[in-house]
Order: C-alpha cells, then sequence, then structure tokens
C-alpha cells in the first residue's frame, strides 16, 4: 500500500471487498483464473513484465500492460491465450450480428489496441501530459 499512489489507493480502498491479498502470490492460483492485475510504479511493473517474460508462458497467455507516466503508475494485466478486449468485442458483435464496420470503440491505453483495431470506429482517448 506504502507504494501506491493516491489515486490507485482510493481505488484500491473502494474496491477492497473485491480484492484478495494472498501471500506468496503461487497460493492464489487455486484455479484457472479469468485474469490477474498487478499495479504499481513504471519501475516495479517493468520488473513484473521481465519476470512473466522469462516463465516461457508466451504460448498458454496475454500479457497486456498500461502506462500512466505523469502518475508513475503501470498496470499488467495476465490472461488466457488469445483472450482480449479486442477478441471479446469481435466475439460480442458476431454474437449479436453486427458487421464490424457498425462497432465503436474507445479505449485510452495499450490494452486496448486490439479493441480499436477491430472496431470500424476506433476512437483513442489517451491522457495527456
Amino acid at each position: 500500500m506504502n507504494e501506491l499512489s493516491a489515486s490507485i489507493q482510493r481505488w484500491l480502498e473502494k474496491n477492497l471487498q473485491f480484492i484478495d491479498f494472498v501471500i506468496p502470490i503461487e497460493d492464489s492460483l487455486t484455479r484457472d483464473p479469468v485474469q490477474a492485475m498487478f499495479c504499481g510504479s513504471i519501475p516495479r511493473m517493468q520488473e513484473a513484465l521481465a519476470t512473466l517474460a522469462a516463465s516461457n508462458l508466451d504460448e498458454d497467455i496475454t500479457v497486456l500492460r498500461t502506462e500512466y507516466e505523469a502518475r508513475d503508475l503501470s498496470m499488467v494485466d495476465v490472461l488466457n491465450q488469445g483472450c482480449s478486449k479486442g477478441h471479446a468485442l469481435e466475439r460480442w458483435a458476431g454474437h449479436r450480428g453486427i458487421p464490424r464496420e457498425e462497432v465503436m470503440a474507445i479505449g485510452d491505453n495499450y490494452n486496448d489496441i486490439e479493441m480499436l483495431a477491430f472496431a470500424g470506429v476506433p476512437v483513442y482517448h489517451g491522457e495527456r501530459g
């Protein structure tokens, strides 16, 4: 908690009832997770990315990062391979029979790239500064 920025600390406090803290992290994987998210300073999350890259899990997982340089804040999302906002949007549009050209997506960072690439009307609204 001491390493988190004020905005993330507020978010964490609001969502505390939905969050489990498990140490060591290996003990948290008691079943196949939908997503794991790591959050912290950019240098700390670069360490996490390096550890994930060295894990030889490239064929099993998708790793997405979001960085807000002005706030020294980074989030690393770990999902099953092929799972992303873009993949989910494509499946949802297909299920609803909506052509890609009529799909609008709004995103603001790296974890939105595949979703924006799929959408016929992509809207990027990134953080300034």
